[in-house]
């Protein structure tokens, strides 16, 4: 919806004052305008990972029990406080996929996926899912090193599609029956 489409019907006599007030280019550019709902808010060019009504949402600035609404409290955030960098899960089980998710802005041309784990004889594999499409499963030979790390970078000559991106971890084997302690670098 509109800004004119719902000044049109909640407050029909304010925008007529608006389009007499106004240059026609001018009352043009305001009616056009895309009305937002809640948490219905464009990304912005460096892809803030969370919004509120009033517009992106510093999380550096969180206090833990705000990170914890938000379901981000095992997440590392970028320097500028807005992208959430790594998120910290610190355990996987045999048969229980781990979902990492980033929001990819149109026109980034790689995504760099670094899983790493310590006990070498747990054997992890992860896959990663874009809107066109599912990549993998790549496991600890995939990088060319067998070392307890996969280490992929996703890149494309136009640019990657925009959109919802995951990487999902998994264990296909875990030393002793043990659930394995890995890291992941999704960004």
């Amino acid at each position: 919806m509109t800004e004119g489409e719902f000044m049109a019907i909640v407050y029909p006599e304010e925008l007529e004052t608006l389009r007499l007030q106004l240059s026609k280019e001018d009352f043009d550019v305001f009616s056009n305008q895309i009305v937002y709902w809640g948490s219905d808010n464009p990304s912005l060019p460096y892809g803030a990972d969370i919004w509120e009504e009033s517009g992106p949402l510093n999380l550096s600035a969180l206090n833990r029990t705000e990170r914890e609404r938000y379901g981000i409290q095992n997440a590392i955030i970028g320097g500028n406080g807005y992208r959430i960098m790594e998120y910290l899960k610190w355990h996987v089980r045999e048969g229980e996929p781990v979902s990492f998710h980033r929001n990819v802005p149109e026109g980034i041309r790689n995504i760099t996926c670094d899983l790493n784990w310590i006990d070498t004889e747990s054997s992890l594999k992860i896959m990663i899912f874009g809107p066109d499409g599912m990549m993998g499963p790549y496991y600890d030979s995939s990088d060319g090193t067998e070392d307890g790390r996969i280490f992929l970078r996703i890149f494309r000559n136009g640019g990657l599609t925009g959109g919802d991106w995951y990487a999902v971890t998994e264990a296909e084997h875990t030393a002793y029956g043990k659930p394995q302690a890995f890291r992941l670098l999704f960004y």
